[in-house]
């Protein structure tokens, strides 16, 4: 995924707007060796940096992290209704309906998504964030 924003996407200010998407069926590549180079610098910078900002999360939340293990041992499979007893509510809600979504009873009707906007945060989620 990291090579392909960098660059098949043109997702990444080194490489440029540029797209070299992957072609099997292609024995050389459209580019030098020096932009491979590049290439692969980038798309370990960006490998790094993402995981950087994953340990940065767990730090952060590591409370929470150790709730849901805790949990996970006493019971191996945790449902909806057990995360948010954990982790709290939701604090934002998606524009279209996922499966957590339909399981909870959660429609696209737009009454009803106002008044889960309004819902307060659970002390948990609020103190995490």
């Amino acid at each position: 995924m990291a090579y392909g924003v960098v660059s098949t996407y043109g997702m990444n200010a080194e490489v440029g707007l540029v797209s070299f998407p992957q072609n099997d069926q292609q024995l050389d590549k459209p580019y030098s060796d020096e932009t491979a180079m590049v290439i692969d610098r980038e798309a370990r910078a960006l490998i790094d940096g993402c995981m950087e900002r994953t340990r940065e999360l767990l730090r952060e939340k590591e409370s929470l992290v150790i709730d849901v293990a805790e949990a996970l041992l006493k019971k191996e499979v945790l449902n909806l209704e057990d995360l948010e007893s954990i982790l709290g509510k939701r604090p934002f809600i998606s524009e279209e309906l996922r499966n957590i979504d339909i399981y909870a009873g959660r429609t696209n009707d737009p009454a009803e998504a106002k008044e889960e906007e309004t819902l307060e945060l659970e002390p948990a989620l609020t103190k995490s964030l």
